[in-house]
């Protein structure tokens, strides 16, 4: 089986509790750490599939982080030929602008712990279909998209429509299901002058929340991200045999 793609944006923005299901599957997987001036590779088809991480840049500054620009044809490539894509957050962004979207600030920022509530389309979704209607999640942006044209919006928050998306064979989420205890703290440290300027936030509030939402959020990390290396594994099944992926 080819690897999967790890794309990661700053040493903080790691793949959190995904790495338990990584190390349980017997298929390589290549890091690419743009934040140390890895390159981005330009072909998706060495890649059995795509996981884009987070991070502080945005979309519109391409000019600044030229790896964007390149990690956005990626993933419109891989969209093209039926590799699956899972972006997070500013990887969500990415996914979004390299489908056509527009991607622009939000009229508020969420930093700390929100309720997601799932769209209809969520149902039968292979990533979210079977999860709970409404849970909460962390997050930590203040960017949105519009969804890209032909693709199903999967959940929503009362400040942002669209919180997580499928187009074809590729998803993108804008909350953090990746992230446990010990990284919160890490973005909180890392984060207090972003803290300070967001009117709002309470730094003691998500410290708090840890204890009440971490496990659940966790469970559904683990459980969405196995589906995601499930829909991989079917990928590349399909393409050994000859078939056509959406």
């Amino acid at each position: 089986m080819k690897p999967l793609l790890v794309i990661q944006h700053l040493e903080r923005e790691h793949t959190g509790v995904f790495s338990e299901v990584l190390d349980r599957q017997p298929a390589p997987r290549r890091l690419v750490r743009t934040y140390a001036g890895e390159a981005v590779p330009a072909d998706p088809g060495g890649f059995s599939g795509l996981l884009v991480m987070g991070g502080l840049m945005n979309v519109d500054q391409a000019g600044l982080y030229p790896h964007l620009t390149q990690e956005m044809r990626l993933i419109r490539l891989a969209h093209r030929e039926g590799v699956p894509v899972l972006g997070i957050c500013l990887g969500a962004q990415l996914a979004a602008a390299a489908l056509g979207a527009r991607v622009y600030q939000g009229e508020v920022k969420e930093i700390g712990w929100y309720e997601v509530e799932l769209s209809p389309g969520a149902g039968t979704d292979p990533l979210f279909g079977g999860f709970p209607g409404r849970f909460r999640v962390l997050q930590w942006h203040g960017q949105t998209f519009d969804l890209p044209a032909g693709a199903t919006r999967l959940a929503s928050s009362r400040s942002y429509l669209n919180q997580a998306f499928r187009c074809g064979s590729c998803w993108g989420i804008q909350f953090h299901l990746e992230a446990d205890g010990p990284l919160v703290r890490c973005w909180l440290e890392a984060g207090s002058d972003e803290l300070a300027a967001s009117p709002g936030v309470d730094r003691d509030e998500i410290l708090a929340g840890i204890a009440s939402y971490e496990q659940n959020c966790l469970r559904l990390g683990r459980e969405l991200f196995e589906r995601f290396i499930g829909v991989v594994k079917d990928a590349a099944d399909g393409w050994a045999h000859g078939a056509v992926s959406e």
